[in-house]
């Protein structure tokens, strides 16, 4: 039997085409059907392990919420909790999606039919009968089924108490909850939890994953982010996206942070939040679902831009994401900061406006300390606008409408979050003096979540269709309907990656010529003579002569070669340095080796100047960037003692757990005589042994 929703949406399927697509566990389906099986009471996703029942047994929906209203409950199995969204194209589906995702993201908080008809901009009567007609259950029974599915991803995923699973949920009272969940799923909390393999968190952070269908290319949507990424505010590691967050939630202002790498083989995101955004959990949820375009069906779009399989665009990429946003205004600020400059100059008065601006935030993780001002801080300053941006390198007209997107989107007139008409919304932007059409589309791409968002004048998508004219382009992009912004997103993607292309075979002819060359210079410091060493453009090597592991980086017919620019910003490092300042910047340098050797310097490098860490120290951030359970502090002394750039890169900072000032390569007496020109008191640490060799091996 087909729901009525799933026999609208997919016609051309009939029961027997659906239990094949059950049968074959494919993925293509995954989020798009649910099966209902008689003899067990159970829903399942059509990807599910479990034996597979006769087809006599099964019902097909087309979401979660039906499936529960006709009384089957979620299989423990597959979770269909995880399963990711539907995507809507057609105008009437796009207001039933607005109104779902409105319910998802505020099923936290209570609220009726008419708030949301309200927000959305139509009548209860209207938005009743197309939510219905859509998922085919009302919108009070929806907002129950994203309650109690979220709070069974926490009793499952979590440690959390049930009191917190509760509230996290939306639940008014522990009460309640239970009532509601066993009625529903025909067993309690406790119960359910008691039959889940928990994946524990430590107690300051909630993991949780979020499902898509495959393929996904999660290498270029990293790529994307770490190219955008706000300095202070996002970071993009070790394959892994974080970022801060600050938000309001009922009336209070909540800070955290979240992390978000790839289960590839369980095609589900794994993601990790701190717990002081647990009240607001569906929020973080519903902007990570959004930032990651997880409701995309790559199947659908890749069939739609075959027509781009040819030799002037090349083939279209299954598995490419129109990156979205978590935040709609943080993403339309750096939209506005980014017209006619290049991506890292947008990033670099991001990064001044956040410094201005934005709150400090404490999340421990090397590089996120700051959250994105909020809209209504904008609003709220002294003055005119140009006053506070002007000075960070921003221009007048920039600034104003930077002002007015604050002020539209306070305003509600458009809610990013939930647009059901996007294509009225980029003609709201475009009243904005300052935002045209590239900014209005880009804008409209990533934080409504429009697919069929195209940006015609764009200059590499022009590139690409041989520059023409932007009416003829949007003539050649017909065909591309409703998925634009993906074709936008392969045309991207397609010139970077001839850029790096480009960009690699020049630097090959350069290293060509170079033969792989390696130059010195030599500078006398007060605590005796050092070699410099560089490939010509990067500081390799920086040594006191005479120590441990002296020029192990470069060859013996390294050539001298002092007015090198990269010799030039280190001397003048150094002079700083030695002047008992702290020089405020980094000379460009490369450190050769294994990720794990290049993992310990970038920790090295964010020790600052005065300050100490320890071997031990070290060791559980490198755990923490790794994801592993824990790392040696001997193997991190080793990469420590080995390191090739001194004072620039700071082993000299590096203790062992006791407070002795063992380790350093250049001797003791060296590092002693360092950490007292930055102003550290060292007659509290310990002196090693005279037999110790300097190696920093021991912890």
């Amino acid at each position: 039997m087909l729901g009525t929703f799933l026999r609208r949406i997919m016609p051309d399927l009939d029961n027997e085409s659906l239990y094949k697509a059950l049968l074959a566990k494919d993925t293509r389906f995954d989020g798009r059907f649910f099966v209902g099986v008689a003899t067990t009471g159970v829903y399942c996703r059509p990807v599910c392990r479990a034996r597979k029942p006769l087809a006599v047994n099964c019902s097909f929906y087309a979401t979660a919420a039906e499936a529960e209203q006709a009384g089957f409950r979620p299989c423990l199995l597959c979770r269909p909790e995880l399963a990711p969204g539907y995507a809507p194209v057609d105008s009437s589906a796009s207001l039933a999606r607005a109104a779902a995702r409105y319910i998802e993201r505020n099923c936290g908080v209570q609220g009726s039919l008419t708030d949301i008809a309200r927000h959305l901009g139509c009548s209860n009567r209207h938005l009743r009968r197309v939510f219905e007609d859509a998922y085919h259950v009302r919108p009070v029974e929806y907002r129950q089924t994203c309650r109690l599915l979220l709070a069974k991803s926490l009793l499952t995923d979590t440690d959390l108490s049930v009191v917190d699973v509760a509230y996290s949920a939306g639940f008014g009272s522990l009460r309640r909850f239970n009532e509601v969940f066993r009625r529903r799923y025909r067993l309690t909390p406790t119960a359910l939890r008691s039959q889940a393999r928990l994946n524990r968190a430590d107690g300051d952070t909630v993991q949780l994953s979020l499902g898509y269908r495959p393929p996904y290319r999660w290498d270029l949507m990293l790529k994307f982010l770490a190219r955008r990424a706000i300095p202070g505010v996002e970071k993009v590691e070790d394959d892994r996206y974080a970022r801060t967050i600050r938000l309001r939630s009922s009336g209070r202002d909540l800070t955290g942070w979240v992390a978000v790498g790839n289960d590839s083989e369980h095609n589900r995101l794994a993601v990790t939040v701190s717990a002081s955004l647990l009240s607001a959990l569906p929020v973080v949820l519903d902007g990570i679902k959004n930032l990651f375009d997880l409701h995309c069906e790559p199947d659908t779009v890749a069939r739609a831009l075959t027509s781009m399989d040819d030799s002037t665009l090349g083939p279209f990429i299954p598995g490419t994401r129109v990156p979205g946003c978590f935040d709609a205004f943080e993403t339309a600020v750096l939209a506005v900061l980014g017209q006619q400059v290049t991506i890292q100059a947008a990033r670099t008065l991001a990064g001044r406006l956040v410094q201005a601006l934005g709150s400090p935030l404490d999340t421990g993780i090397d590089g996120l300390t700051t959250t994105f001002p909020m809209v209504q801080e904008l609003l709220n300053l002294d003055g005119a606008i140009e006053q506070h941006l002007g000075p960070l390198g921003i221009i007048a007209a920039r600034a104003r409408a930077i002002h007015g997107l604050a002020a539209m989107m306070s305003s509600g007139i458009i809610d990013a979050s939930c647009c059901p008409d996007p294509e009225a919304a980029v003609t709201r932007f475009m009243e904005i003096p300052g935002i045209g059409a590239w900014t209005a589309n880009y804008i409209a791409m990533r934080c409504l979540a429009w697919p069929d968002a195209f940006l015609a004048t764009d200059l590499e998508v022009r590139k690409a269709l041989g520059t023409p004219p932007p009416g003829k382009i949007l003539t050649l992009a017909e065909c591309w309907k409703p998925w634009r912004a993906y074709a936008v997103m392969h045309l991207w993607n397609r010139a970077e990656a001839e850029s790096a292309s480009e960009h690699a075979t020049k630097s090959k002819k350069r290293n060509e010529k170079k033969e792989e060359m390696h130059y010195l210079s030599h500078y006398e410091s007060p605590l005796g003579a050092m070699t410099m060493a560089s490939d010509g453009e990067h500081l390799t090597g920086l040594w006191f002569d005479g120590q441990k592991y002296d020029r192990s980086t470069i060859d013996d017919d390294a050539v001298l070669q002092p007015r090198l620019p990269v010799f030039t910003q280190t001397a003048q490092w150094l002079d700083a340095y030695f002047g008992g300042a702290d020089p405020g910047f980094t000379p460009p340098i490369s450190i050769e080796g294994s990720d794990f050797k290049k993992t310990v310097t970038s920790i090295m490098l964010s020790i600052p100047f005065g300050a100490t860490s320890t071997y031990a120290r070290i060791a559980a951030d490198v755990a923490r960037r790794t994801g592993r359970k824990q790392m040696s502090a001997q193997a991190v002394g080793g990469a420590v003692g080995r390191n090739p750039i001194v004072l620039i890169v700071p082993c000299h900072r590096v203790l062992a757990s006791d407070g002795s000032l063992r380790g350093y390569a250049g001797g003791v007496d060296r590092k002693e005589r360092l950490l007292e020109m930055e102003g550290v008191n060292v007659s509290g640490l310990l002196t090693p042994p005279a037999a110790d060799d300097g190696g920093g091996t021991r912890e």
